[in-house]
């Protein structure tokens, strides 16, 4: 069986991230959830950063014992654009659903 290919991981693990985000984000917009986007924030930014840790450790090379400190440092780096980024999809997404 052939390995998937850096690039193939990182599509699929973003894909997963950022469909589910969408689809929450229609979800709260269709029940009108405004209260829920405080909780949904922190769980949407750490759900992608998950995945990022997660890509980061399937696509290391085997011999490699820094891969821990590279996805933390990664990790780090990444938080405030991605809390910023989830939180003006879920807001935009709210508001374009809420609005009547």
């Amino acid at each position: 069986m052939r390995r998937p290919t850096s690039i193939q991981v990182l599509v699929v693990m973003a894909g997963i991230g950022a469909g589910s985000l969408v689809l929450w984000g229609f979800s709260l917009g269709w029940h009108r959830a405004w209260w829920a986007v405080a909780a949904s924030i922190p769980v949407g930014t750490g759900m992608l950063l998950f995945w990022y840790v997660c890509a980061m450790f399937s696509l290391a090379d085997p011999g490699d014992y820094t891969v821990d400190d590279a996805a933390a440092v990664g990790a780090i780096r990444v938080a405030v654009p991605t809390a910023a980024a989830v939180t003006v999809l879920l807001v935009a997404l709210l508001g374009r659903l809420t609005s009547d």
